[in-house]
């Protein structure tokens, strides 16, 4: 069986939700919430429909891919399920940024965690306090150098040219959202980078 096609749907989405398609997969607080909003709506019309775990992680969400299972999918969840993992976004995080409907055709890039999807955010133009750097900024660089021992690695680790960012993705979804929401996303993508298991 063909993977199904709800481009229609997604283009309907991206019309109806401007902003949160602008954001779509810019590393920024908002870069999921075009993906949660697909596939909380392709959810309700078929519940095969899933956010998509890279890398088979489940708390390191595709920005532009769902996950659908299908017993004729090439790829595989977690639990051993057939699915297939949809780019939904052509060039997403770019200025030209368009909706596709892109199933994957191989294992493993259609391999990845099937993840439920949960109420979308509603609060995309909220804007929150920058966390006081003293303290609470503090405490993040503390968890991101715990996070680096716990993988034996060296913090700051020179090899690592990519290691700003988790100070910068952090710095951007500390204003658009609650920071120790924000912390615990960052370290779930650190830990996620590094190799270790999902924290408990």
């Amino acid at each position: 069986m063909a993977c199904p096609n709800y481009e229609a749907d997604v283009q309907r989405i991206a019309t109806e939700n401007p902003e949160a398609f602008k954001n779509c997969h810019t590393g920024n607080a908002h870069t999921e919430d075009f993906i949660r909003i697909v596939a909380f709506e392709l959810n309700a019309k078929d519940p095969n429909v899933g956010l998509n775990g890279k890398r088979g992680v489940p708390t390191d969400i595709s920005d532009d891919a769902i996950n659908i299972l299908d017993e004729d999918g090439p790829g595989t969840t977690l639990e051993g399920d057939h699915c297939w993992v949809v780019d939904v976004v052509a060039s997403a995080g770019a200025a030209n940024a368009s909706v596709t409907w892109n199933p994957i055709p191989d294992a493993e890039g259609s391999t990845g965690a099937w993840v439920l999807p949960g109420i979308p955010p509603t609060d995309q133009g909220k804007i929150y306090p920058y966390p006081d750097e003293p303290t609470t900024g503090k405490a993040y660089q503390t968890r991101v150098k715990a996070t680096y021992t716990e993988a034996k690695r060296a913090f700051p680790d020179p090899n690592d040219e990519d290691a700003f960012r988790h100070f910068m993705r952090y710095g951007y979804s500390c204003r658009y959202m609650p920071e120790p929401e924000a912390s615990d996303k960052h370290i779930a993508e650190l830990r996620a980078d590094l190799g270790l298991p999902v924290a408990k």
